[in-house]
């Protein structure tokens, strides 16, 4: 069953903040993690399983610590399940193994040795025999353990079967085999494990936090949807599975519904951690055009959980938007923040109000930040620097961005470039940009200023900037190549040549050079010969390359070869319909008096891309009338 996700999707949605958990998620371990010496293994043996369980199932989770760092965290750690079902809990289950016997200390070793030196996959067979034998409580965890680790969803499934047959109440392994079965469409089998975890009174608050981190997998929500539909009417009002209903509603699009459920949820006493649905019935307002409930909605929220991030970001966001400045600063300067989080939210805040050109109030916040700032200062020195600009500000911006490093660093970087650009300080950008790029960010930086200086009509600086790179990095062929392709543009062919030949003689099977310098010979020189060798040699390495097939055709076409040029022009045109593969394939057609055929291949490069100046030209060399009947205005300008 596949379901279209909102066009509008929430970044929460789409995002679930990853946090430690206490649910194990099927992700590599390592190793070392899962070592557990003997006397641990032993020593937790002597324990009553209700005394193990009972310190197994206390909170470890962000949930109870932070519970901001995940939307859809539930904070009451009591057994769940609706009023038709609950009971009073089970009494503990006796362990009948309450002390490893001195026969398996051996196996134990022995296993132990096997992880260590062979890892998990290797292990997890002689684990599993001796959590078998020994109903061991505590091996059986780490049995557990190990088979995540190894991600085979078989061993996953194997193991879990185990622990819920020594532990019936464990939530780790129910939580873990309905990822499996979910990831394997496995729906059926789903609803049986959620009606045997109800009969054993366990928490099912794994349920909503599952399908929050897999909202936008068609598949996975998918079977969610048809495993709730296949639960008895009384499991179906368990308050974890209503809430992942509501996910599910909101990720069909059904916003109506999915506003009704999460009111009723809100509505009621539970054991749900509420953040995340008063978050589902905002977005699902806002979605059904009612963005001032929307608004009301997360202020009741922030209300209840002034510390909870997923709650104030999306209300800041709304209120920006809704020009609600002074509301938006208020809960900002009131929500209950850790330092760190004050910082995220404020990074965020200020992004917002940004973007809708409010630099004054972002400024300030910004200003205002907590003084650690927990590696998180480019970007605070980035958005300090845009805002500075956006109010008028531009040297001092330009100055401030100068400061942004790491990350960011190439990003500040384009962005001073196109602001120098408006401040008419284009031919300052090259020593800005060889100043402050370091080598393993040389190439990728230089070759997007060169282009930059391509399309502000500046060739000459983007050559100087290429010469003056390849100066301090001659070894970087990136920048040869581009250097050679930009002075074919440049009417500089002799240059191109002589560049080309410096990159082949260091990769002579590279068939991005050899096309195009034999392209450069067919198209400057009179040495055909040489040149169709060159394009021939790159056809050999690489046939499927539209480039190199059409190179190879308008070389035919230079040689008087016209059906020979029209069969591989006409494969370049199939694998990528270009103006300029276009602009050949029509003149090769043209000359056999295929007219029809000309001005079909060239009424569609005109229609489905920009077109190219030599597109144009063959155009208005051949069939003018064509640029008349079918040219935009702006492609007619283009050959006057």
């Amino acid at each position: 069953m596949n379901f279209a996700l909102g066009t509008h999707m929430p970044s929460y949605l789409h995002n679930a903040t990853k946090v430690s958990s206490k649910y194990t998620h099927m992700r590599s371990l390592p190793s070392c993690l899962l070592i557990m010496c003997t006397l641990a293994l032993t020593g937790c043996s002597h324990l009553p399983v209700s005394k193990q369980n009972a310190s197994q199932e206390r909170p470890t989770s962000a949930s109870t610590d932070n519970p901001s760092k995940s939307n859809i965290t539930n904070k009451d750690n009591a057994t769940s399940t609706s009023k038709d079902t609950e009971n009073k809990p089970p009494k503990a289950i006796k362990d009948t193994t309450t002390q490893i016997n001195d026969k398996y200390l051996k196996a134990i070793l022995e296993a132990e040795f096997t992880l260590q030196r062979e890892g998990t996959e290797k292990a997890f067979g002689p684990f599993y025999k001796l959590t078998e034998q020994t109903k061991n409580t505590a091996l059986a965890k780490h049995l557990l353990r190990i088979a995540t680790a190894t991600q085979n969803e078989q061993d996953i499934e194997k193991s879990a079967n185990l622990v819920m047959s020594i532990a019936p109440h464990d939530q780790q392994a129910y939580a873990l085999k309905f990822q499996v079965l979910a990831q394997s469409q496995r729906s059926n089998d789903a609803a049986t494990l959620l009606e045997s975890a109800i009969k054993h009174h366990v928490k099912l608050d794994f349920l909503p936090i599952y399908a929050d981190e897999n909202i936008r997998s068609n598949e996975i929500m998918g079977t969610l949807s048809d495993t709730l539909v296949l639960l008895p009417a009384q499991i179906k009002r368990n308050e974890f599975i209503q809430a992942t209903k509501a996910r599910l509603l909101f990720s069909q699009g059904h916003y109506t519904e999915s506003a009704a459920l999460t009111k009723t949820l809100i509505a009621a006493h539970n054991n749900l951690h509420k953040a995340p649905i008063y978050l589902i019935l905002a977005y699902s307002q806002d979605q059904l055009g009612s963005r001032n409930k929307a608004i009301q909605t997360l202020e009741k929220g922030f209300a209840n959980y002034p510390n909870e991030p997923q709650i104030i970001t999306p209300l800041l966001n709304f209120l920006v938007q809704a020009n609600q400045l002074k509301e938006s600063k208020h809960v900002y300067q009131t929500a209950k923040l850790s330092p760190l989080e004050q910082i995220q939210a404020g990074i965020r805040y200020s992004n917002t109000l940004l973007t809708n050109k409010h630099p004054e109030l972002a400024l300030e916040t910004l200003n205002h930040l907590p003084a650690n700032h927990y590696g998180l200062q480019d970007q605070i020195l980035y958005l300090k620097a845009t805002a500075l600009y956006q109010t008028g500000k531009k040297k001092a911006a330009i100055q401030s961005m100068q400061h942004v490093k790491g990350a960011l660093l190439n990003s500040a970087t384009n962005q001073m470039a196109l602001w120098m650009y408006n401040e008419g300080r284009e031919k300052d950008i090259n020593k800005m940009v060889l100043d402050r790029t370091p080598p393993q960010y040389i190439s990728d930086v230089v070759t997007t200023i060169s282009q930059l200086h391509e399309e502000e009509h500046h060739p000459d600086l983007s050559w100087q900037l290429l010469t003056e790179a390849l100066k301090k990095y001659p070894q970087s062929n990136a920048l040869r190549y581009h250097k050679a392709l930009l002075a074919e543009n440049m009417n500089h062919w002799q240059d191109t040549i002589k560049e080309l030949k410096v990159l082949l003689s260091k990769d002579p099977k590279n068939p991005q050079y050899l096309n195009a310098l034999g392209y450069t010979l067919l198209t400057r020189t009179q040495d055909t010969k040489q040149a169709m060798n060159y394009i021939q040699q790159a056809y050999k390495y690489d046939p499927k390359d539209p480039a190199i097939v059409d190179s190879l055709g308008w070389g035919y076409f230079m040689l008087g070869k016209l059906k020979q040029a029209t069969y591989y022009l006409n494969q370049a045109w199939q694998l990528y319909p270009d103006s300029d593969i276009a602009a050949h394939l029509g003149e090769s057609l043209w000359q056999q008096k295929n007219y029809s055929q000309a001005d079909s291949i060239w009424h569609q490069a005109l229609q489905i891309r920009q077109s190219s100046p030599l597109l144009m030209d063959t155009i208005k060399r051949l069939n003018p009338s064509l640029i008349e009947k079918h040219a935009t205005p702006q492609q007619k300008e283009s050959t006057q």
